[in-house]
């Protein structure tokens, strides 16, 4: 598994399978939402993952209240 950081949109995860190439078949990808483009494109970044976390912590400093 690999964890990507700062995912913002689906196509980043598009972008990492077609780097991996062959191997983007057996490797899964976990993105990390931590700013509010990622929030707004959750849709199509959950889509194109395999797991899914939310940075709380980078979250709260990107996000104002």
């Amino acid at each position: 598994m690999i964890a990507l950081s700062f995912v913002r949109k689906g196509s980043d995860l598009v972008e990492v399978r077609k780097l991996l190439g062959e191997h983007a078949k057996s490797i899964l990808l976990m993105s990390k939402v931590e700013n509010q483009e990622g929030v707004a494109n959750f849709d199509e970044i959950l889509a194109n993952s395999d797991a899914f976390m939310v940075a709380r912590g980078d979250l709260g400093m990107e996000i104002p209240n």
